[in-house]
């Protein structure tokens, strides 16, 4: 025989208050994802911002070396000067365009890959030349994840330990930490001894 809605309701609600401790549970669970989320955040932002100085110092750099070059119109001296920057591991890959768009020089190890792309403005005493362009290789979240390991891990021992001290008090009642013990009740005086 079914038991009536209003009884099944009442045994759940009676069920939830004899376990306080699973809504702990699932707030450290929702804090845990909440820290590690960003944390792997701030590691991504921290990634991308020098990547970023990197990026635009690389650019200013191809371009102020192509400059004179460019001026000279010097095609072999491009190319060998986009072969070296290219052989850096980092670049994906590098271009040397003129004002008019066409393609002098490139180079590069992956420049099929797609990653950000850098661009500086190559110029000679204010006289436009073309434009320098460096891609250079984005960090996978995945490899994010993987270096931030020992601080989400870090993270997780920390939760757990708190889980542990809040939900089950009694496996720590033998720890004793002095800034948190009573204050004696009945502090004897303290008698000075006539001279």
């Amino acid at each position: 025989m079914h038991k009536p809605y209003f009884t099944r309701y009442r045994s759940v609600g009676e069920e939830y208050n004899l376990n306080p401790v699973r809504g702990l549970i699932m707030l450290f669970v929702v804090s845990y994802l909440i820290h590690a989320t960003l944390l792997v955040n701030s590691a991504d932002s921290e990634l991308r911002n020098a990547q970023q100085q990197v990026g635009n110092l690389l650019a200013e750099q191809l371009a102020t070396s192509s400059a004179t070059l460019m001026m000279n119109k010097d095609s072999v001296g491009l190319g060998l000067l986009a072969n070296r920057f290219g052989e850096t591991s980092a670049i994906l890959s590098l271009r040397i365009i003129n004002v008019n768009k066409d393609l002098i020089a490139s180079g590069g190890s992956a420049p099929s890959q797609q990653g950000t792309t850098f661009k500086a403005d190559i110029q000679l005493e204010k006289q436009p030349l073309g434009q320098a362009e460096v891609v250079l290789a984005s960090r996978a979240r995945g490899d994010i994840i993987r270096d931030s390991a020992f601080n989400l891990l870090l993270s997780l021992l920390i939760h757990a330990y708190l889980v542990a001290w809040i939900g089950w008090p009694q496996l720590f009642k033998k720890i004793r930490i002095p800034i948190l013990q009573p204050l004696p009740s009945e502090a004897k005086p303290i008698v000075v001894a006539p001279v």
